[in-house]
């Protein structure tokens, strides 16, 4: 595990843009290579506040990113954020309510938002992420039943990813679905479901096409996870 060295909000590198008020429960843990590369400033960090409350408190985040842009909006208290070992790229990550996102080791993004609200967004290992992401994992509006005169979609949500699992882009995730390892989402899919592993899956709500099928980074060449996937299907 990367030696990570912690800090309160109040004493962060200036590097970090911190806007709005965190109190001293907060805290920030960064390798020693991101904050190598804040320094160098081919990884930009933001952290700010959002919504009318006074203070936020008891939040944690912890970088192992290498490169790329993050911001972190973060409305209320007892929020956690994680990008581990290698992870790089361009995020916009949205906290209301109690939330977790986890992004896996080497992982990329071209462009993803991600809006939890009592909610949470965890993905695995070597996932790609294309550009105009949308991962929605929460309504963040009430659904009343008029005939119970209650809200029935305030429960709390997840969406969550397995290894090497490629977004196309303009991909959108709605709340309550998961990803197996090694799946494709087509340009423009809408996941509404669960979709399983090692698939390509396309559409409005995505549906899968292809199975025994999976990706690698390189057009040319098969990567590891390839590889492996290969053999466990000829075993």
């Amino acid at each position: 595990m990367d030696y990570m060295e912690k800090f309160k909000f109040s004493n962060l590198p200036n590097q970090i843009l911190v806007r709005g008020n965190f109190d001293d429960s907060c805290e920030v843990s960064l390798s020693k290579l991101t904050l190598e590369n804040i320094n160098k400033g081919i990884l930009k960090v933001r952290i700010m506040q959002q919504g009318r409350k006074p203070s936020i408190s008891s939040v944690s985040i912890e970088l192992s990113c290498l490169t790329g842009n993050v911001q972190i909006c973060i409305g209320n208290d007892g929020s956690r954020v994680i990008f581990k070992k290698a992870s790089s790229g361009v995020y916009d990550v949205r906290l209301w309510r109690k939330s977790e996102v986890i992004i896996g080791e080497y992982t990329t993004s071209n462009g993803a938002k991600i809006i939890c609200d009592n909610s949470s967004f965890v993905c695995g290992n070597d996932c790609m992420f294309s550009d105009d992401i949308l991962v929605q994992t929460a309504d963040q509006h009430g659904i009343i039943d008029l005939s119970k005169g209650e809200i029935v979609n305030n429960k709390e949500s997840a969406v969550r990813l397995g290894d090497h699992v490629w977004l196309g882009r303009k991909t959108t995730l709605t709340a309550n679905i998961e990803i197996g390892s090694g799946s494709v989402i087509g340009t423009c899919g809408v996941v509404t479901s669960n979709i399983p592993s090692k698939v390509i899956a396309v559409g409005v709500p995505a549906k899968v096409i292809k199975s025994d099928y999976t990706w690698s980074r390189s057009a040319e060449q098969l990567d590891s996870y390839s590889v492996q996937y290969i053999s466990d299907f000829n075993s």
